[in-house]
């Protein structure tokens, strides 16, 4: 005599439950790659924007040192990028444009708007009155400045446009 067996399909129902945990786990785990492979683009899109901001940071020093520089250039038109003392957040005045800024002489690689900036004259800086004025003739009046200061703001994008920084520097030029 023959035993008949009455299946339930309780493996097959197992196996369908550990089919669809292992499809979630692997759907999770694609999930967790696309957007860790996004933080990383973005990451080095914004890196490629810093490094643009600093050409354009270094680009003004090498202009403000170059022996050129004519103070009376400095005024509030903002038709050159070169202002007065006249902005507290040059980065929200400026259009960052051929008409209110400058650009690097170098074109950098890898960004989609090339990188500007604007130089902003703060004024003479002076000794202390109680400083010891031998180089100028001590006793002779007030101290000599010793040199201008200037506001650099500079601003480089990344591959996109989305991705932008602005970076601020206070630099002295010896009279």
């Amino acid at each position: 005599m023959r035993h008949k067996t009455i299946q339930k399909g309780a493996a097959l129902l197992i196996g369908l439950l550990m089919l669809t945990v292992m499809s979630l786990i692997a759907v999770s785990s694609m999930q967790s790659s696309t957007l860790q492979e996004l933080m990383s683009g973005n990451m080095q899109d914004q890196f490629t924007a810093f490094e643009a901001a600093e050409a354009a940071m270094r680009a003004a020093e090498e202009f403000l040192d170059s022996g050129t520089l004519d103070l009376s250039a400095f005024d509030g038109d903002k038709s050159d990028g070169l202002l007065a003392n006249l902005y507290d957040e040059v980065w929200k005045e400026v259009n960052w444009t051929d008409s209110d800024s400058r650009k690097p002489l170098i074109t950098i690689g890898g960004v989609n708007s090339q990188p500007r900036y604007v130089v902003q004259h703060l004024g003479p800086v002076s000794p202390p009155e109680d400083q010891l004025n031998i180089d100028n003739d001590y006793g002779s009046g007030a101290p000599q400045p010793i040199a201008q200061y200037f506001k650099i703001t500079a601003r480089g994008t990344g591959g996109s446009d989305n991705s932008i920084v602005v970076l601020e520097s206070v630099y002295g030029v010896e009279n």
